[in-house]
């Protein structure tokens, strides 16, 4: 389930800037969401999206890498 983050326009925070939160909503959801301090609606923003799907230097590769199974194979022997 996608968590999203709203920002009330109404309400600030210790900082003096507008209140953020997160809502963790499913496609079926009410997608009006209102503020937990004022209950006035709030507006979702619109966030960077992070890769985790990427590949790691321990990964393996098809054409040889740091863990190629054919180097492994060669210690075994």
């Amino acid at each position: 389930m996608p968590t999203y983050e709203y920002e009330c326009p109404h309400c600030t925070n210790s900082e003096g800037t507008a209140l953020r939160f997160d809502v963790r909503q499913t496609d079926y959801d009410n997608h009006i969401v209102r503020c937990p301090k004022c209950r006035s609606v709030a507006r979702r923003l619109i966030s960077a999206v992070h890769n985790t799907f990427g590949f790691r230097l321990t990964d393996r590769s098809l054409y040889g890498g740091v863990n190629d199974p054919k180097d492994e194979y060669e210690r075994a022997i």
